[in-house]
């Protein structure tokens, strides 16, 4: 198959563009012809003032070397499958493909207007907003659901099958050999500017509550890059080096999860596949790879009284500790980017023939 793959990919990471590159490289492994593709231009403009810096934008891109540019190489992700930077969403740019395969929702327009010769136009959901507040989309676009949530909402609201695919976790980058004994360091994933659906105000009094009673933990986070409100108790990590993000998760005992809404988070899987023992909320996808105080504790969002005494009660008791860190890790095998990626190449095969 040949498969154009449309993303915003950039030098820091995004849980979409990661998922999107991951099962590229997957594809590409197994034979099939795939590009990764950045559209410079890639959204309709709302106004005459952004048309025209978007147009802006283009031009500048046209004269300042070729059309279409290869990124060899990104800090956050080893590249193995062809990724290149284009002008624009525009048919003379493009390669003719049987999958164009995308998941932000502001390509949608662009793509639409593709011709046939771009084969079947495939959106993976990855936005919970998006999800809750759709009401129509063409037939010809077809829609793959990242959590048991999100295809609820889409089905519901479009009144059509949507097909299930969850998030794929690399297992060769993030994985631990060595068992977790005794908890020492506890781990929480930073968002920048304080996105309010993150939860990061309860994760960090968790760790406020922690510290003043466990003056013996240690405690870090890892983002894209520190900010004054991080506590002066918590070392942050640069995680937008893929070395680093797996370090972080290997150094972490426990990982604090506290998201308010999320449509399939992806610390969770990869703090499970390095042998963290997680304490997170109920949002979207959890439940769908998560058993309930077996493979992770799991609470209702913004409680943060629940979220404290998860931790505490994995600090207090090393054998359920080491329990839930093992059950994890074995439950997350089922959900690593070889499986998940075969799910995807079958259900792309089914669409091709159809």
């Amino acid at each position: 198959m040949k498969i154009n793959i449309l993303s915003s990919i950039d030098k820091r990471p995004s849980g979409p563009n990661k998922q999107l590159l991951e099962y590229g490289n997957y594809l590409y492994s197994k034979g099939h012809n795939v590009s990764v593709i950045k559209p410079l231009r890639r959204r309709k403009a709302k106004n005459r003032k952004q048309a025209f810096e978007l147009k802006m934008g283009e031009i500048a891109h046209l004269i300042s070397g070729r059309r279409i540019r290869y990124v060899k190489k990104l800090p956050w992700i080893d590249v193995k499958c062809p990724v290149m930077v284009i002008p624009s969403i525009n048919e003379r740019y493009l390669s003719p493909s049987d999958i164009t395969f995308f998941s932000m929702e502001y390509f949608l327009p662009l793509i639409e207007k593709l011709s046939a010769e771009y084969g079947k136009k495939v959106m993976r959901v990855c936005n919970i907003f998006f999800a809750e507040k759709v009401r129509t989309l063409p037939y010809n676009i077809y829609l793959v659901a990242i959590s048991s949530l999100v295809k609820q909402l889409l089905e519901e609201r479009l009144k059509r099958d949507i097909f299930l695919l969850l998030n794929g976790v690399n297992t060769k980058i993030f994985s631990n050999p060595a068992q977790k004994e005794t908890p020492q360091t506890i781990g929480m994933l930073f968002y920048n500017k304080k996105p309010p659906h993150k939860g990061m105000e309860d994760g960090f009094w968790v760790m406020e509550e922690l510290h003043r009673r466990y003056p013996s933990l240690r405690f870090q986070v890892a983002g894209e890059w520190k900010e004054k409100h991080i506590p002066s108790f918590v070392q942050f990590i640069n995680g937008t080096y893929i070395k680093n993000l797996s370090n972080f998760y290997r150094t972490t005992d426990i990982l604090i999860f506290p998201s308010k809404r999320d449509a399939c988070p992806n610390p969770p899987m990869e703090a499970m596949a390095s042998r963290c023992a997680v304490v997170t909320t109920d949002v979207g996808g959890i439940s769908d790879y998560a058993v309930k105080g077996k493979t992770a504790i799991v609470v209702q969002p913004g409680d943060r009284g629940e979220l404290l005494k998860g931790v505490i009660t994995l600090l207090e008791n090393n054998v359920y500790f080491r329990e839930v860190s093992e059950e994890g890790y074995k439950k997350i095998q089922e959900f690593s980017v070889e499986r998940q990626g075969e799910k995807l190449e079958k259900y792309f095969s089914g669409l091709v023939k159809q």
